[in-house]
């Protein structure tokens, strides 16, 4: 008999349904793993509304996964084997193409993501490639293991940019990405961390946190630039003065990614010798480094975790995600 597992499945666009199906069989050099939480991210926001471009119903969204090897496929325990607490990097790179043969498997010419063009982790079991999975210290609360996707979103913007310590930085946009970016930044030896958003909560977080809040009306005077901003919202209105927040020789960091073009002064870049970098995603070996983190608990990650939630309410937790009123909603499909 098959393994069946219970699953909230994108029936639709604005429609997900608690269901029994089978559980997916682990082929060769890959792993089953009994889901322990996923978190919800603003591109399940985008599918569930049904305005993702290749996200297709029925699928099994959620790319933020956390849980336990339950069992390896036909040739038997690899590196990984039954028992391991772990975290999967959803990316599904062909290894084929120019950029994966160059050793940029992140920005493949074909790329997928699990959760996205194919089944993820809002269910009680997956099958991931298992040079994807990366091992956690099973002590860490599963909780705060959820935040591994999100903390190698951070941690590959950090490394992509001119950042050292000691620097002033601006934030644009305290959602998860843009709050996490900032707090690691501050725990790499930034001088100051400003961070700016129009969310009245996520900015008396972010305060909490040890970073300095800044409505956007106030940035761009000379009191309020630095050497790196990082704009991480990805909201059209945030590139109207993006130029204006950096120093001259600054740098600009893309991370978020807008939904429409938007125009940003190149007149600026160049009279005042802007250097700008564009990232996605992050590398494997990053995901490794957030995977790391996670299990040293150096830093405190309990207050990015607002709500958990069992998977047969996954409608609830897309909701309260929307609203804004919180930074992570997880689910816990064992609940």
């Amino acid at each position: 008999m098959p393994k069946t597992m219970n699953a909230s499945v994108l029936l639709e666009p604005g429609s997900v349904a608690y269901q029994t199906t089978n559980a997916p069989v682990p082929r060769t050099s890959q792993v089953l793993i009994r889901v322990k939480r996923a978190g919800i991210c603003g591109t399940d926001l985008t599918i569930y509304a049904g305005r993702h471009p290749r996200a297709k119903a029925p699928l099994v969204m959620g790319h933020e996964i956390v849980g336990i090897v339950e069992d390896t496929g036909p040739a038997g325990p690899g590196r990984l084997k039954a028992g391991d607490a772990v975290t999967v990097n959803p990316l599904l790179w062909c290894g084929a193409c120019r950029s994966c043969v160059s050793g940029n498997a992140h920005v493949c010419e074909t790329l997928r993501l699990l959760g996205i063009d194919a089944d993820g982790g809002f269910a009680e079991y997956l099958v991931a490639n298992e040079d994807r999975v990366h091992r956690l210290d099973p002590a860490v609360p599963w909780d705060e293991a959820a935040l591994c996707e999100p903390i190698a979103v951070a941690i590959h913007a950090i490394r992509s940019s001119r950042f050292r310590a000691g620097d002033d930085v601006i934030v644009v946009g305290a959602g998860i990405i843009g709050a996490m970016t900032g707090y690691l930044l501050l725990h790499g030896g930034a001088q100051r961390v400003t961070i700016t958003d129009v969310n009245a909560w996520r900015l008396e977080q972010a305060v909490k946190l040890g970073m300095t809040a800044a409505p956007p009306a106030e940035l761009g005077r000379d009191t309020t630039q630095a050497s790196v901003v990082f704009e991480c919202s990805g909201h059209p209105s945030a590139f109207d003065n993006l130029t204006q927040l950096a120093v001259n020789s600054g740098q600009i960091v893309f991370v978020g990614v807008p939904p429409v073009p938007v125009s940003v002064m190149v007149r600026d870049l160049v009279f005042r010798e802007l250097n700008t970098v564009a990232v996605r995603v992050y590398r494997n070996e990053e995901f490794a480094m957030a995977a790391h983190l996670v299990s040293q608990r150096k830093v405190n990650l309990a207050p990015f975790v607002s709500t958990v939630l069992p998977l047969d309410r996954l409608a609830e937790g897309i909701e309260l995600a929307r609203a804004g009123q919180g930074w992570k909603v997880v689910m816990d499909p064992g609940a």
